[in-house]
């Protein structure tokens, strides 16, 4: 029997007949198979990458230069390199989960039911990658939390530029919590990012990402027709500006932050899978004789963060 690939694109869908089911009881009337067919949350965060032999290599470069200096046709020609930037090895890993169908079931006339339970594999693997995608903007602050290629964590008021004489920039708000006012001063901060020579980058907010427990806030800010928070029936100039985009696997109910219009192929968190995730029959020393059906998944992958310089993150408040 051939292994099943789990196909993913980006947001994609993890998708296969009979995942999810309920547990199993002789005596149900009726056994209905759970919903499971949602996106995977996260992936539109993430470049694709391609991991080779167990390992992902990152670095960058850029084209920009410094602005031209005065100087005239009889003067030696000013001369300027690109600056080189930071680079990161990641280290892909392999996770696995088998489930087994044991004879018995079929004497208890169980079996169709129980290789619909054990498809939960899929889901399983499904699950892994969000809680993986989930995971490095949950600890975005957090000093041992991920590291980027910079050496700092995702959120930080110290990242270090590529030249280093231009000093350091921050992506990291004052803690406060989500209004018209912080809404607006983190888009101004997003809008004021800056190049390895101090140049603006010209870098605007495209998404508010929030938890699913500052929804509300979130749509009510991009929604309304007045300032919200605001008695002085001011326009809200800032009405429909950015996309709102609920994650619901962010673990602070007060964090909030945005992302810029950089391209996909620019973006700073990272995942690529090594193989493609796959489920296939187990075999061998994991099957035993009274095993009737066994299955395992298994995924192999990279994932990790390189920079943050689409992100401008508030730790809420």
């Amino acid at each position: 029997m051939a292994a099943k690939t789990l196909f993913r694109t980006d947001p994609g869908f993890i998708d296969r007949l009979n995942t999810g089911a309920s547990a199993l009881d002789k005596e149900l009337d009726e056994l209905v198979m759970r919903e499971n067919d949602y996106p995977i949350q996260g992936s539109q965060f993430f470049r694709m990458v391609t991991p080779k032999a167990g390992k992902f290599k990152a670095s960058d470069f850029g084209n920009r230069l410094q602005l031209p200096v005065k100087s005239e046709d009889s003067d030696p020609m000013p001369i300027a390199n690109p600056v080189q930037g930071f680079t990161k090895e990641y280290t892909t890993i392999t996770y696995r989960l088998g489930v087994k169908a044991m004879k018995s079931l079929s004497e208890q006339e169980l079996f169709p039911y129980a290789r619909q339970a054990v498809g939960g594999l899929m889901d399983s693997a499904k699950l892994m990658y969000e809680y993986s995608f989930a995971d490095i903007v949950n600890q975005a602050v957090t000093a041992t939390g991920y590291d980027g290629a910079d050496g700092v964590s995702l959120a930080n008021a110290s990242h270090p530029h590529e030249r280093r004489q231009t000093g350091v920039w921050s992506n990291l708000e004052v803690p406060s919590a989500l209004s018209h006012t912080t809404f607006s001063t983190a888009r101004t901060s997003i809008r004021g990012r800056t190049d390895e020579f101090g140049n603006v980058m010209t870098m605007r907010a495209t998404q508010l990402v929030v938890p699913p427990a500052l929804e509300e806030t979130a749509n009510v800010i991009m929604a309304s027709e007045l300032q919200s928070g605001s008695s002085l029936n001011n326009k809200n100039v800032l009405k429909g500006s950015v996309e709102v985009v609920v994650w619901d696997y962010l673990t602070d109910t007060n964090a909030w932050f945005l992302v810029g219009n950089i391209k996909e192929d620019k973006r700073g968190l990272l995942f690529g899978d090594e193989v493609p995730a796959s489920i296939a029959p187990m075999s061998g020393a994991d099957v035993a004789t009274d095993v009737q059906w066994a299955e395992r998944v298994r995924l192999r992958y990279v994932m990790g963060l390189k920079s943050g310089k689409e992100f401008q993150y508030n730790a809420g408040a």
